[in-house]
């Protein structure tokens, strides 16, 4: 199994800066996630590690050598794209064999040389013995006679899947694969993906703005913004003790409701409403001054309480939304709009319009400053 390593990797386009000082190691056999917003560099670094991309500055290593000399062809690395790349006058079996066939000499890639070639027989065997259990595995060897127009998109994703399975690669790079199709093959290409992975024993590293990918599937997730690595980690991890605030607004859905804390005479505010269960300090700091100070609450860290419970937050509902295991209720908090999730019981009877409270579970609360960075090691003391 191949590792990974960056070292200060920088790519800059004349004076635009896509990634900036990436430092990362990838265990072999790891499935690691390229996670980010769209433009925050993730497809630029992963095709500094297929060659396509020549990096500005930094290291790029694959089982402890560096392959910045390398030309793509030599990394044997497997690459699948978003578009899937088939070529479309070819037949499943064409595509799937191509990059096999490409290893042959001259005389055996074109069509009307190939049927004098001496040799012809062992070598068509050769490469059918490779593809045919990649296309059995992947549950496309009744498709072979067909081309990608006569396709659905799964099928070409699992075309392009075979194709890149059958050069028997180091590493398989995928630049956001599942992105065009529906929400139900969507999730289930995903899980072949991760029996593929687990089968193979290869290392992945797999680009998505998806979140929903990214946490259901990787070993660890990478996380970037405009350019710089956010956060590394399993994806638990990254949801339930993010580096930032930009780590915490991007993990999770519902995003983490975020509200300014107020403290005023050691009292404290938050989202305009007092909070009497909390006082107005944090352990080991002092009051922190007016707006110094951001809370992160998810939206399961909010419970139902009576309206005249004396710990309430209480404000009005403007959504209600249903979805079968679970109510996701949008309310109005201070001008800002929180959510709070319940059991569906629980949001029964509810509608746009009620007024209801809330109590925070403040042991699950995330402390930030102004600047979005994350205060560890101060909780906020329930009063007793």
């Amino acid at each position: 199994m191949t590792s990974i390593s960056l070292k200060g990797v920088c790519k800059r386009f004349h004076s635009f800066e896509a990634v900036r000082d990436v430092s990362l190691d990838i265990a072999g056999g790891e499935f690691i996630s390229l996670l980010g917003p769209s433009g925050c560099g993730k497809s630029t670094l992963l095709r500094m590690i297929a060659g396509l991309e020549t990096a500005t500055a930094g290291e790029i290593g694959m089982g402890g050598k560096s392959i910045q000399h390398l030309p793509p062809s030599e990394r044997n690395i497997a690459m699948v794209f978003q578009n899937y790349a088939l070529y479309p006058h070819k037949t499943v079996l064409e595509n799937v064999a191509f990059p096999l066939l490409m290893q042959e000499p001259m005389i055996m890639r074109l069509p009307w040389l190939r049927r004098l070639a001496p040799g012809r027989r062992l070598v068509d065997d050769q490469i059918a013995a490779r593809v045919d259990p990649v296309c059995r595995m992947l549950g496309i060897d009744h498709l072979a006679r067909r081309k990608p127009a006569e396709l659905s998109g799964g099928q070409r994703q699992r075309v392009a899947l075979a194709r890149a399975m059958v050069r028997q690669p180091k590493l398989f790079l995928m630049d956001e694969p599942l992105s065009n199709l529906d929400a139900k093959l969507r999730a289930t290409t995903r899980a072949e993906i991760i029996d593929l992975h687990r089968r193979l024993g290869v290392t992945f590293l797999y680009v998505t703005h998806d979140q929903g990918e990214a946490m259901t599937m990787s070993d660890r997730i990478v996380l970037m913004n405009e350019g710089c690595l956010q956060q590394v980690g399993p994806p638990l991890e990254l949801y339930n003790d993010p580096a930032n605030l930009f780590v915490a607004e991007f993990i999770g859905l519902p995003k983490i409701n975020v509200l300014d804390l107020r403290i005023e005479d050691r009292n404290a505010f938050l989202g305009g409403q007092p909070i009497r269960d909390m006082p107005g300090e944090l352990d080991g700091a002092p009051a922190p001054r007016k707006g110094a100070l951001r809370v992160g609450l998810r939206a399961e860290a909010l419970h139902l309480c009576p309206v005249d419970h004396p710990h309430a937050l209480r404000g009005h509902i403007h959504i209600v939304e249903h979805l079968g295991n679970e109510a996701i209720l949008h309310m109005s908090l201070g001008g800002e709009d929180i959510c709070v999730r319940v059991q569906p019981a629980q949001a029964a009877g509810l509608s746009p319009g009620h007024e209801i409270a809330v109590r925070p579970d403040w042991n699950s609360a995330l402390l930030f400053d102004a600047a979005g960075s994350r205060r560890r090691g101060e909780r906020m003391r329930a009063a007793a």
